[in-house]
């Protein structure tokens, strides 16, 4: 497949391109955000393509850094279709919290097996880029984002779900 990178600049063009990186979704999604509220995770759309994602592949990985930590302890009563999603998915999915001293990364993406990316420059602006198909283009976000996993400590909420 021919590598693209588009920019966008609008919210609904944001949603698309989270949409057009999940349904290419076959052995890791990786999501990055302050708090899941811009990506519309909930969405029935969303929540059907992340379903499909952690059922039919054979070992799916969907790992979430947030890093907002007062949203992050609202995360299971904002969104309990994707909170269903982790209890019945829990061998393939996880939820961590960013360390305080990366509060300040204020960057949004949605990596897909180290090839396509939704990636929001900036959370306060509807500005960003979509990248399918580019692994050299998406390696370093991935990367990245494996650093931030490394660093983060497992969800407060998960704790909750378990009792």
């Amino acid at each position: 497949m021919e590598p693209t990178y588009e920019r966008f600049d609008s919210e609904a063009s944001y949603l698309a391109a989270i949409d057009l990186v999940l349904a290419q979704a076959r052995s890791t999604v990786k999501i990055f955000d302050a708090d899941l509220a811009k990506m519309y995770l909930e969405k029935p759309e969303r929540i059907a393509l992340l379903t499909n994602f952690l059922s039919t592949n054979v070992t799916p990985q969907l790992r979430i850094v947030i890093r907002n930590h007062e949203s992050a302890s609202n995360i299971a009563s904002r969104s309990p279709r994707l909170i269903d999603l982790l209890e019945h998915y829990g061998h393939f999915f996880a939820i961590r919290q960013a360390p305080e001293n990366l509060l300040h990364l204020a960057d949004c993406h949605v990596i897909v097996d180290s090839t396509h990316c939704a990636r929001r420059f900036h959370i306060d602006h509807a500005r960003g880029a979509l990248i399918i198909h580019d692994e050299e283009q998406t390696l370093p976000w991935s990367k990245r984002f494996d650093e931030l996993w490394e660093l983060s400590q497992p969800w407060s909420g998960a704790k909750r779900l378990t009792l």
